[in-house]
């Protein structure tokens, strides 16, 4: 066989491993899902955690509940989510309603204090972030079940009394709700979008939670959604400030043994940003603290089963490195088409490739699609670079155009 032939066979493999690698978080890796929920379903309550040790009795009562929540100059939207809180504890005996605004320099304190007891406040003068907030509410709570959540979700109807049911099995320790994303003030509204970033975000959001879901009946959810979970009270670990808190503190509960699921009868209604850069700068912000993350527990990851280890790495590592398997692809393709021959098609898909991202860019359909699907990739790309280099998000802002009012954590 030629040379040149051997070469191109060689990048050709090269090319075909690095798009397999691309695609398995999104087709190979549900894939395989579906065929483990066949032979290895974990429905509730069925047996214990994987490594055989439980948490606590079963539950013969209804626990008592703390609802945990950080804030930063939320005066426009604050007594909407705390009327929300109300609502949904009002059934519920024994609920805490814990509030910690993290150097508010708007009204959201005086707006707070207008509840009186029904809520607890806690107030800090400069901003320390979210993780910290946290920290501190979790500090002063007195409940068995700690329920974190945000100022940008609304929660379905009765979901914190379907959520207390899950924690009947002994064996689960982290609860997280399904989280249906939309861009527009009414949940109740079709979920379809007429803006290409919003609607690819809203997709986005409903594959996480197929791939939650088909993870519960595996073995476990790898990693909390921020907007709405919960927690067993002993479980909790304090986390480090300079790290996200949902990650951490899901993944430390499913390593010491108990199940991470995802409940679809928990409903949180999330508002998703509408402008590519919001949407842009949100994703590469969640790539870097998750990436940090990572890189403080992989010592105890390690340690784990092998199914484990396949889940992370398929939901979580081989996501965040997406685009430089992509970027892999196309550069063997390239020197694939080079090295038989074929030097004016490498050329021209180059030119083809580049005129569609120019075209999406600048909002032409259907490539403005492409380019929003491409999008978290890239951000994520940029996430982890930030992650080595040393960036830390331990506070941030929101995006203005995933609400009426703009808001930060």
């Amino acid at each position: 066989m030629p040379i040149g032939d051997s070469i191109s066979i060689i990048f050709l493999s090269l090319t075909v491993m690095a798009v397999l690698l691309a695609l398995h978080p999104y087709i190979s890796y549900p894939i395989t899902l579906y065929f483990l929920s066949k032979y290895r379903s974990k429905p509730y309550g069925s047996e214990v955690s994987p490594s055989g040790c439980g948490t606590s009795a079963q539950l013969s009562h209804q626990p008592s509940l703390a609802i945990l929540l950080c804030v930063h100059n939320e005066e426009r939207e604050i007594r909407q989510r705390v009327d929300d809180l109300l609502l949904h504890s009002a059934s519920l005996a024994e609920t805490q309603i814990l509030i910690y605004s993290d150097g508010s320099s708007d009204n959201t304190v005086e707006v707070l204090q207008t509840y009186g007891s029904r809520i607890t406040v806690v107030e800090s003068s400069e901003r320390r972030g979210k993780t910290y907030g946290m920290n501190a509410l979790v500090e002063i709570a007195q409940a068995e079940l700690l329920v974190f959540t945000d100022a940008t979700v609304r929660m379905g109807p009765q979901a914190l009394t379907h959520l207390i049911t899950h924690f009947q099995d002994p064996a689960i320790g982290c609860v997280c709700a399904q989280i249906i994303a939309h861009d527009h003030p009414s949940e109740n509204s079709s979920n379809q979008s007429d803006n290409s970033t919003a609607d690819t975000s809203v997709k986005s959001w409903a594959f996480d939670a197929a791939i939650r879901r088909m993870e519960t009946q595996v073995a476990s959810v790898i990693g909390a959604h921020g907007p709405l979970f919960a927690i067993r009270r002993e479980l909790h670990k304090v986390v480090p400030v300079d790290l996200i808190d949902d990650f951490y503190v899901s993944m430390s509960i499913l390593f010491s043994g108990h199940r991470v699921v995802q409940a679809d009868n928990v409903v949180g209604f999330k508002t998703v940003a509408k402008e590519r850069k919001d949407e842009y700068l949100r994703k590469v912000r969640i790539a870097c603290q998750a990436f940090n993350v990572h890189r403080a527990i992989r010592p105890a990851l390690k340690q784990q089963s092998l199914l484990i280890q396949y889940l992370y790495a398929s939901h979580k590592t081989l996501r965040w490195t997406t685009i430089y398997s992509l970027l892999f692809a196309a550069i063997f393709g390239f020197f694939a088409l080079v090295s038989a021959g074929f030097v004016g098609l490498a050329v021209w898909a180059i030119a083809l490739a580049t005129g569609c991202v120019f075209l999406g860019y600048l909002g032409v359909k259907p490539f403005n699609r492409m380019v929003d699907a491409l999008l978290p990739f890239v951000a994520n790309g940029v996430g982890i670079i930030e992650s080595v280099q040393g960036k830390k998000y331990q506070t941030w802002s929101s995006a203005a155009s995933a609400r009426d009012g703009s808001s930060a954590n």
